[in-house]
């Protein structure tokens, strides 16, 4: 779930009784609020587990084999967990935890993937010290064991850090240049704080709602950390290590994305040795981003002496707003009215109970506190209000946002320096001119970042020239 459209490749021949909103309504379905995280669980019980589901499958003629699948868990303190099942190309999903009562000294651990019949039923205990969980696994008619053992954390890529927001704590890594050792010194690194975009994107880019992982975000701080730079990631409340934040979508709006980040500012306002700071928004993370900058006597005190420079990546000028608007117009023409009826509550800040079936998916009213919130923003109007400087990077092969669209955000703030990336798609990576491999570019790691991108970002952090292999966009400038 989470509000917003979504950082998934384009739907390919898929059709929509909404199309406009189809992207929308693939990354905004709820977990049930009854998944919602009960309890908190200790150390001896949380850390990652691996291991393997082994399942006897019979045949047709009455013989019998055992199928095996290696599954991956993060378990987390807020009693839910993280799986990985990389042969269904599964990463990072987020599932509540069943457990025994804490002090009762029972050492239950049961889950369910999925619903219905299809549904994957874990249930199991945790062996002697924690060091391991057992138990069975069932799916319909079938059923076997999973056996997994506690694995040593791995190598963090940076330094966990970990921030108090509404509600509990919101996870991230920070990330230091390569030849930083221990604790940061008066070193000077300029700081890139990277805003997560669209969806269930976490803090390293990836989606669970997408199969396989693109990394996009993680290979962004490593490149960047190569340059010395350092950089903060994070996963958004209601995703990765932040889900329990906002397991349900009625309880999440628009203006939590921009506390949050308002909390992670001040955070790091007490870390040593940044000699400034940019904000890095991708996709819906730049109005993030924009709308926290925009707002400045609601910042918290920050050490630097000029305001935080903003970067937008792969954005468009199009508003929510006029999104569903133009959605609703094309409408049938019975519904036309009903469409924007709800539109006008939902920008009033009211409630519509009972959508028509038509509407009832993309307004369920489950969904509409978000979309209020969502509705009253629009990069347009954020730019000009911000003081520090402005960097607009689009990709001439991104799927999702054309160049007349990013032009918008060229014009409405004309002294940022505006320019098109060639080569680079949605999720930054270097991509030829097939479609297959623009998709594919979305779930697979091992395609790299535009190398013109990371020279652009490293530069503008850096107060020097931006490449000059880059296409300027009319109206801006390249300082």
């Amino acid at each position: 779930m989470r509000g917003g459209t979504c950082d998934h490749p384009p739907p390919r021949g898929r059709r929509s009784l909404f199309p406009a909103l189809a992207l929308s309504l693939a990354c905004a379905a709820a977990l049930p609020a009854e998944t919602a995280p009960t309890l908190t669980i200790g150390p001896e019980r949380t850390g990652s587990f691996s291991g393997e589901i082994s399942v006897e499958v019979k045949a047709a003629d009455g013989g019998s084999s055992i199928h095996r699948e290696a599954i991956s868990l993060r378990v987390l303190p807020e009693s839910f967990i993280l799986v990985d099942l990389p042969e269904r190309r599964i990463f990072s999903l987020p599932v509540s935890l069943g457990l025994s009562p804490a002090g009762s000294g029972g050492d239950r651990f049961a889950f369910v993937l999925g619903g219905g019949e299809g549904a994957l039923r874990f249930e199991g205990r945790y062996t002697p010290r924690g060091q391991g969980i057992e138990g069975r696994v069932g799916q319909g008619g079938l059923s076997g064991r999973f056996a997994l053992s506690r694995q040593a954390m791995a190598a963090e890529r940076g330094r966990p850090l970990e921030v108090m927001v509404r509600g509990g704590v919101l996870r991230g890594t920070l990330m230091l240049p390569a030849d930083a050792a221990g604790d940061i010194g008066p070193g000077g690194f300029h700081l890139a704080i990277f805003v997560p975009g669209s969806g269930s994107t976490d803090r390293d880019g990836n989606n669970y709602q997408v199969p396989g992982t693109n990394d996009s975000t993680l290979q962004l701080a490593l490149a960047l950390a190569s340059r010395g730079i350092a950089s903060f990631r994070y996963d958004k409340r209601g995703v990765g290590e932040s889900w329990a934040l906002a397991p349900d979508e009625s309880r999440l709006s628009f203006d939590d994305y921009i506390e949050d980040l308002r909390a992670i500012l001040a955070r790091l306002a007490k870390e040593p040795g940044f000699s400034g700071i940019s904000l890095v928004g991708h996709s819906e993370g730049s109005l993030v981003a924009a709308a926290t900058l925009a707002a400045a006597v609601s910042l918290p005190v920050l050490p630097w002496e000029r305001q935080p420079d903003l970067i937008v990546l792969a954005t468009g000028s199009t508003s929510a707003r006029d999104t569903f608007a133009k959605a609703i117009e094309t409408s049938p023409v019975e519904l036309v009215d009903e469409g924007r009826a709800i539109l006008e509550a939902m920008l009033s800040g009211r409630t519509w109970p009972a959508p028509s079936e038509y509407f009832a998916e993309v307004f369920r009213p489950s969904f509409q506190p978000y979309l209020s919130s969502w509705l009253r923003y629009d990069l347009r109007t954020e730019l000009p209000r911000i003081g520090g400087r402005i960097l607009l990077v689009e990709g001439d092969r991104d799927m999702q946002v054309d160049i007349g669209n990013f032009l918008g955000l060229a014009m409405a703030r004309a002294d940022a320096a505006a320019v098109v990336v060639r080569g680079m798609n949605h999720v930054l990576k270097e991509v030829p001119a097939e479609i297959d491999l623009n998709y594919a570019a979305f779930s697979d790691p091992s395609f790299a970042l535009s190398p013109d991108l990371v020279e652009t970002l490293a530069s503008f952090m850096e107060g020097k020239p931006l490449p000059g292999s880059l296409v300027r966009v009319d109206g801006g400038r390249v300082p």
